[in-house]
């Protein structure tokens, strides 16, 4: 293998390797934090809303996928301005996606908890928890996406250090929320929420430099382009979205055949699993 290759690989795989462990880190302690903070029903409670969590991952999958598959084409034939097209394009679908979203998480938390399966043990908590990580889902989003991006626009390593701050926040804001200020599921959803913020805050900078080929600007939308992005981004989300739809169908389950300690002990499972999908990341 050549240098040059040798260095690419160093360049790209080794941030990638340092997101993965980050991001599986900041679910885990997340998770560890609500448990011995809050209490098993917490873990239960955000266990059972999480579909809708994924769900909104999902479709943030499909929109930036779609998108940065596309701008990568157009980088490597050279049409930067094209590039930007499908980029502002698909970060402006992002975010009504995740506007729509964070309406309806943060007007319909209790319709959408009792949808999904939450009873009088787990609604409270997880009624919090919904409404107020809802608040947060634009910035969130729009962090996420142009994350994607710029991991595409030669700035791979930057992507990592966003992941790192917010992965530092968020477990210094859990600590605060859930241990100090006692504000419980409500406290971990807005620590989750003001990291991500701070991960975007972060991620700017990469604009703000102009260091890169993105750019914000002007835009004339195209309903072909956004045919193409939902084209190329679809296989992604389809399979993010079988997440979702497994959980869900596992708690209401668990929910009838052994009740509320089911889904606390199904909780705790998961971020085992989590964990166990961290390995098979890395080890790719």
């Amino acid at each position: 293998m050549s240098s040059f290759g040798m260095k690419n690989i160093i360049k790209y795989v080794v941030p990638m390797i340092l997101s993965n462990v980050c991001f599986f880190l900041f679910t885990i302690i997340d998770g560890v934090f609500v448990g011995r903070g809050v209490g098993t029903n917490a873990l239960g409670a955000i266990n059972l809303i999480s579909p809708f969590i994924m769900v909104i991952g999902a479709i943030n999958m499909l929109l930036s996928v779609g998108g940065v598959a596309i701008y990568a084409v157009c980088i490597g034939r050279g049409d930067v301005e094209g590039g930007n097209k499908v980029f502002r394009t698909g970060m402006l679908f992002m975010v009504c996606a995740a506007a729509v979203l964070s309406f309806i998480g943060v007007c319909f938390a209790d319709e959408v908890c009792t949808l999904l399966g939450a009873n009088e043990t787990f609604h409270q908590l997880a009624s919090e928890y919904l409404f107020w990580y809802s608040v947060f889902i634009i910035p969130s989003a729009v962090s996420m996406g142009l994350q994607n991006y710029c991991r595409n626009d030669n700035a791979p390593g930057l992507v990592s250090i966003v992941v790192v701050v917010t992965t530092v926040c968020n477990i210094l804001g859990d600590w605060l929320l859930i241990y100090p200020m006692a504000w419980g599921t409500k406290g971990a959803a807005i620590a989750t929420g003001i990291s991500q913020s701070l991960g975007l805050l972060v991620i700017l900078t990469h604009f703000i430099r102009k260091q890169g080929n993105l750019r914000f600007g002007k835009l004339k939308l195209e309903k072909k382009l956004f045919k193409e992005i939902i084209v190329h981004g679809l296989p992604e989300g389809i399979s993010q979205l079988a997440t979702p739809v497994m959980t869900f169908c596992m708690n209401m389950v668990l929910i009838d055949m052994v009740g509320d300690l089911g889904v606390n002990a199904f909780s705790a499972i998961s971020y085992v699993t989590s964990f166990s999908m961290a390995v098979f990341f890395w080890s790719q």
